[in-house]
């Protein structure tokens, strides 16, 4: 069901423009509104310039004459992140006709997605009760812009597809003949396919489910974590033991070729392309050739597989899952 704000008073709907800059070195952005961290280490900072422009006439629409020549107004942008519950408001600054400030997130504390909403607010009581005359009343606004930080942790197409199939009615002999397992993970295909067995009860709605908060979102938090810390490590297991067997054929053969471009199935590539640098430190060329000397060498493969683990565990935000499901059971909230 669709949501109108009616306001008492003069606002200026879909009055502002949002641009924003990456500052952080080691952030890029990827196709639409991403930013890719992967590259900046976990101790780092999510850093992005916001600029705010107001349309022009606005002001003379959402404040009394009297108040135009020095308008007691400024400009927020609201950040929030359901997916890391985090929620602040950035305090911008005029310049030069626009309305400027720094995003600042450490790392640590942000994945998924986060939304920007800037806001035109009043910073003194009014006294024309034609308008706005209360402190921090919204004089103008503009709808959301939504930014995505890395991959989400599961997602259609790149590394796997995600799909639901009843396994006791499947027409797969692998799935059917295990009708109670959660999930088969298939990767006989050219991008591995996520099976979740619709078969069980409540997982499909319970995997479906969105929202900030619910019993639902705990579990399907958990079941998650769950489910993505095997996914992944398998997968990146799988992808790393290929590189380290395709580096041993080379070394045979005298070949010298990028042995992360000479594996066989393009997913495996991204995949050791995304994690690299959870794997290692500093930028994503420099972990992959980490990624690269581990694999080659048979005294650290096993330290590049423990690394597998830690790092998923961290990503997936398992301790948080976990956090989640104890105030449920003590009652604290969902």
């Amino acid at each position: 069901m669709s949501r109108v704000e009616f306001f008492p008073y003069p606002v200026g709907r879909h009055a502002l423009l949002l641009t924003y800059e990456v500052q952080s070195d080691g952030l890029e952005l990827g196709d639409g509104r991403r930013i890719l961290a992967t590259a900046l280490p976990e101790t780092g900072s999510v850093k992005v310039a916001l600029t705010v422009s107001v349309q022009p006439g606005t002001l003379e629409r959402v404040l009394p004459p009297a108040e135009l020549e020095n308008p007691p107004v400024a400009v927020v942008a609201a950040v929030r992140s359901v997916t890391s519950r985090q929620r602040q408001a950035v305090r911008l600054h005029s310049a030069d006709g626009v309305w400027k400030g720094l995003l600042d997130i450490p790392k640590q504390d942000l994945y998924r997605e986060i939304s920007i909403e800037p806001v035109l607010l009043r910073t003194a009581p009014g006294t024309d009760d034609a308008y706005a005359d209360h402190l921090a009343a919204a004089l103008a606004f503009r709808d959301r812009t939504t930014i995505e930080v890395d991959e989400t942790p599961v997602r259609t197409g790149g590394f796997l597809e995600v799909k639901f199939d009843d396994f006791r009615e499947s027409a797969s002999p692998k799935r059917s003949a295990e009708p109670g397992l959660l999930y088969v993970l298939d990767t006989d295909r050219e991008t591995p396919v996520l099976w979740l067995n619709e078969g069980v009860d409540e997982l499909k709605a319970v995997m479906m489910a969105t929202g900030p908060r619910g019993y639902n979102l705990r579990v399907r938090d958990a079941m998650f974590d769950t489910i993505v810390s095997q996914v992944w490590t398998s997968l990146l297991s799988l992808a790393v033991t290929n590189l380290a067997l395709l580096i041993q054929e080379q070394r045979e053969a005298e070949d010298d070729s990028d042995p992360l471009e000479a594996l066989a199935a393009d997913w495996q590539q991204r995949v050791i392309s995304f994690w690299a640098p959870h794997l290692f430190a500093g930028t994503r060329a420099e972990a992959l050739d980490d990624v690269i000397a581990a694999a080659s060498d048979r005294r650290l493969l096993a330290d590049l597989l423990d690394r597998v683990s830690v790092a998923v565990q961290k990503w997936a935000g398992t301790a948080k899952a976990f956090n989640g499901l104890i105030r449920m059971r003590d009652r604290e909230g969902v």
